[in-house]
């Protein structure tokens, strides 16, 4: 079944539940229709990005951020993740002012659901963190390899991950305008 069918289907499905004429079990075998068909959007969008084809995993990512939406609401966990992995596809093409908003809303709904105190929260950060990480690494190895261009522009985007994440006043804030002065600076260590 096409993804426009299934949905048009699925919402037919939760428009008749809503209003009583479908059965407890029609409803039930409805979500679950719902939830497959989430979960082998999340497969594919997943195999897309890791292939490097950020533009159908975007594509794949907004697919399954309607479907969470429609079928099980705007503040449901899946919705969370949804909006979470269409902000890493967008994130990795650099387009970060777009990423910020959905980041925002899908911990919004994960706190919700979950609780603050959640450690899935509490450690919610680690994306962030791994992304800068990845960044550093990817700076050392450009800045070695003498492409000072490259290295200043990973260190354009770990400062704005960092400074986002952490705030102006955290040590890797300041490792990353520590990098990016060393890419305007030559004989600098770090």
């Amino acid at each position: 079944m096409n993804y426009r069918k299934g949905l048009q289907i699925l919402m037919m499905a939760v428009l008749l539940g809503s209003i009583g004429v479908l059965s407890a079990e029609a409803q039930e075998q409805a979500s679950n229709a719902a939830r497959q068909q989430w979960e082998a959007l999340q497969d594919q969008g997943a195999a897309r990005y890791q292939a490097g084809d950020y533009a159908e995993a975007e594509r794949i990512a907004r697919q399954a951020l309607a479907l969470a939406e429609h079928a099980f609401g705007p503040d449901h966990f899946a919705t969370a993740v949804s909006l979470n992995n269409l902000a890493m596809v967008l994130q990795d093409q650099g387009r970060y002012e777009e990423a910020e908003p959905l980041l925002r809303r899908a911990r919004a709904i994960a706190e919700k659901v979950l609780g603050t105190e959640h450690p899935d929260i509490a450690g919610s950060s680690g994306n962030a963190q791994q992304q800068w990480k990845a960044l550093q690494e990817q700076f050392v190895a450009h800045y070695r390899a003498g492409d000072y261009a490259g290295a200043e522009q990973l260190a354009r985007k770990a400062l704005a991950i960092a400074e986002r994440a952490v705030g102006p006043e955290h040590p890797a804030t300041a490792i990353s305008l520590n990098n990016l002065g060393v890419c305007r600076t030559s004989g600098c260590f770090w």
